[in-house]
């Protein structure tokens, strides 16, 4: 399992193109003419009397090992190439507005998923919300990254199985940057309980 690490704020997200954190340099800039990447904007969120802003490069949605990055304020789309016994890697699809209607999956080819991610009760909280219609309930691994005095710090968080064509959704009580899902996987089928790890 990958360490966590600070990591400066302004390169966070193309830090993680790049596996280990600790190999990667200020100097380093993912080259976003060969993969799928997100624009560069700036980021700004409300907790109670705070405001948090960050900025975002341009960086891709994949790091080169396959994990998901997503951003607070995007909602992503992927698709996984699975068989019956695993997901595959995901391989990204598309960015949507982040007010797109519900219904995510209406119409979506076999192995889609799609994320949501940011402030959307007006409250500050930050809410992940995952949608799929993979033949099985989903298990993967996150990382969140949380800041500080220093910038931001990657940190392991725990998740919930995702059932297929059920919403799932995690949330938390206090400013976050990027969130990186990985490990992806399918619950055994014999599995009795929905254990969150």
């Amino acid at each position: 399992m990958r360490k966590p690490g600070n990591v400066n704020a302004a390169w966070l997200s193309a830090a993680l193109a790049l596996l280990p954190l600790s190999a990667w340099s200020d100097d380093d800039v993912p080259d976003c003419t060969k993969v799928a990447c997100r624009a560069a904007r700036t980021v700004d969120m409300i907790f109670g009397q705070n405001e948090l802003r960050f900025a975002v490069p341009a960086s891709p949605y994949l790091t080169s090992d396959g994990h998901i990055v997503i951003f607070p304020g995007e909602r992503l789309v992927y698709r996984f190439p699975f068989t019956a016994d695993h997901p595959g890697t995901p391989e990204f699809v598309r960015e949507e507005a982040v007010d797109s209607a519900d219904g995510a999956l209406k119409d979506a080819p076999p192995g889609t998923l799609v994320l949501s991610y940011g402030q959307f009760t007006g409250n500050g909280t930050m809410t992940l919300t995952l949608q799929h219609n993979l033949p099985a309930t989903l298990k993967l691994k996150a990382f969140m990254s949380v800041p500080g005095p220093d910038g931001f710090k990657l940190v392991y968080t725990s998740t919930c199985p995702v059932l297929p064509k059920v919403i799932g959704m995690e949330n938390w009580q206090q400013p976050l940057g990027l969130i990186i899902l990985e490990d992806f996987k399918f619950q055994n089928p014999a599995a009795t309980t929905m254990s969150c790890e």
